[in-house]
This record gives C-alpha cells, sequence and structure tokens, in this order.
C-alpha cells in the first residue's frame, strides 16, 4: 500500500506596537514579537457578493458591502516567561487590553487604564518551508485594538492549562500571497518594482524577495497598483540588487519564543488582594471595556483612530 505524506506548516502569529495609529509595523523587537497560537482568526468585514450565473468567464463580478475593517481573536496558552521582570511573549496584546504596563524593580502588572492610546499591528504567517507545491502565506490587520479578554483554567481551560483569548477590531486587513519579480532591480535604492501579479499582495504587505529581508526585519509595501503590477515600498532603499524571476513571498521569520504554560487541577483565586481564598478546581474570567472604533456606524472609510 502506497504511503503519501504531505508536508506541514507552522502558524505564528506577529504582534507589534504602532507608533501612529493605522500605519504598519514590520515584524522587530523582541517581546511581543512572536506567539504560539491554539487558534486565531483574522476577518475582513467586506463581504463578496458573487455573480450567480455561469458567465463562461473565469471572471466575478463582485461588490463590496461595509466598513473598510476587520475583526480577530487570538487564543493560546498562558505562558509566563518565568521571570518577574520579564513580560511574555504576548506582552502587547496583554497591555493594548488593560491599557498600559506598570513595571517595578520585581515585579510588573497590566493596569487599567481610562484613555488607551496604542494600537497594534497583528500578522499571521503560514510557514511552510517553500517545498514543491505549497506556499508561504500572510494576513494582517493593522490599527488593531484589543477590547475584549477571557482567561480559562483548570478544568475550564485547555486539558488542565491555562489559556487567554484576546479579541478585537482593526482598521484594515490586508494579505499576502506568492509572485516573483517581472524584471530586475539593478539598484539598492529604487523604491518601486513590477511583479508578474501584484493581486498576490496588499498595502502593507511585508515580503522577502529571494532570500533578501533587508536586514531580518523584510520590505514593507506601501501601495500596490493593480493594472500595472507595479509595488511600492516605504523605503527607498531595497538594500541590494534583484532578478527578474526572484520569489516574492510573505516575510515570516523563525519562531523565538519562550514560556512555559500553566498547569492545573486544583488551586484557589483571591480577589482584589484579599487573603480569603476561593478554592476551586478551575474557572473562567471574561473581560471588557467597550471600546470601538471613530467612524465605526456610518460610512466605508476606514477608521482613523
Amino acid at each position: 500500500m502506497a504511503e503519501e505524506l504531505f508536508s506541514g506548516t507552522q502558524v505564528l502569529v506577529y504582534v507589534q506596537r504602532e507608533g501612529t495609529y493605522g500605519t504598519a509595523r514590520k515584524i522587530a523587537g523582541a517581546q511581543g514579537n512572536v506567539c504560539r497560537t491554539m487558534s486565531e482568526s483574522l476577518t475582513p468585514a467586506e463581504e463578496r457578493n458573487v455573480r450567480p450565473d455561469r458567465s463562461g468567464s473565469a471572471d466575478h463580478l463582485a461588490r463590496f458591502i461595509g466598513r473598510k475593517s476587520a475583526t480577530f481573536e487570538v487564543t493560546k496558552l498562558l505562558l509566563p516567561s518565568g521571570s518577574v521582570t520579564t513580560e511574555p511573549d504576548d506582552t502587547f496584546l496583554w497591555e493594548n487590553m488593560f491599557g498600559r504596563l506598570s513595571m517595578g524593580a520585581t515585579s510588573f502588572s497590566y493596569v487599567q487604564a481610562t484613555a488607551h492610546n496604542t494600537s497594534l499591528t497583528i500578522r499571521r504567517g503560514t510557514r511552510t518551508g517553500g517545498g514543491a507545491g505549497v506556499a508561504d502565506y500572510q494576513d494582517h490587520v493593522i490599527g488593531a485594538i484589543v477590547n475584549s479578554m477571557e482567561i480559562a483554567w483548570g478544568n475550564q481551560g485547555e486539558q488542565g492549562l491555562a489559556r487567554v483569548s484576546f479579541r478585537g477590531m482593526g482598521k484594515e486587513w490586508g494579505w499576502t500571497g506568492n509572485t516573483t519579480l517581472s524584471g530586475g532591480i539593478a539598484t539598492s535604492t529604487k523604491a518601486t518594482c513590477t511583479v508578474t501579479n501584484a493581486k498576490q499582495l496588499s498595502a502593507n504587505s511585508l515580503i522577502q524577495i529571494k532570500t533578501k529581508t533587508q536586514g531580518g526585519s523584510g520590505y514593507l509595501i506601501s501601495a500596490v497598483n493593480y493594472t500595472n503590477n507595479q509595488i511600492t515600498f516605504s523605503s527607498n532603499a531595497l538594500a541590494s540588487t534583484h532578478s527578474k524571476g526572484d520569489i516574492v513571498k510573505p516575510y515570516n521569520p523563525t519562531a523565538t519564543t519562550s514560556g512555559i504554560p500553566i498547569h492545573a487541577r486544583l488551586g484557589f483565586l483571591s480577589l482584589d488582594g484579599s487573603t480569603s481564598q476561593i478554592k476551586h478546581l478551575g474557572g473562567r474570567i471574561t473581560f471588557e471595556d467597550n471600546r470601538g472604533l471613530l467612524n465605526e456606524e456610518v460610512g466605508s472609510d476606514s477608521a482613523t483612530r
């Protein structure tokens, strides 16, 4: 009996804090960079209505209804770093949910704030290794805010392990597929290039060209012209020359993660620092702050904050 083996994939979530709301970030920095997840979803708000008849053409007439926005959910195990003064890999998600991080000499905590002023760029990368018949993929949400969180542990967790789910909304959703350069890039200062199929890319895509990653942070695309298959980079310096036919694919760097799961069968819970202990086998806490994005209720323009 023949046995056929299929290439596996690895899915990672990269989270970065934005300096300006809705301005996409590259994948850089140690803390908050890479999250190991159990499940995740990045969902655009647009709805595509496909033409219902068989027209004899591969093209479909479609229209997009709704705002240029997105929702997301990231579910993962609670993975403390093991150090009381080192934030976990998912620290940006925690900080954005509560409002701010308070770091002390012997401990740190996430503190609820009345006026949040930070946003996130969240990227979900599917790593395949680039074998025959498989391709990497990435989608992203910019201008993301976390406005709901659930923590579950013990018999309410995942096989006795504590888990956390972060949920929220974002300004825009985008995608990054695979294509090739249709022409060479002879100078390292060129800000644009032409690809074979620009529909594989979108604004704020983060790519690598063949093996080049612009020093380990990836090339950030600022605009895509789908008429002439031209892409524009956020930086004029492409760091090196490139050749026609070079593969353009998502930049999904190797994971560098830390943390050990919290296992619990029987424990206790104290509220507000009380000495009274509630013994239990498991539990679940949900936290919501009901924040939303500007322009959420009306119009189709992307939110500005």
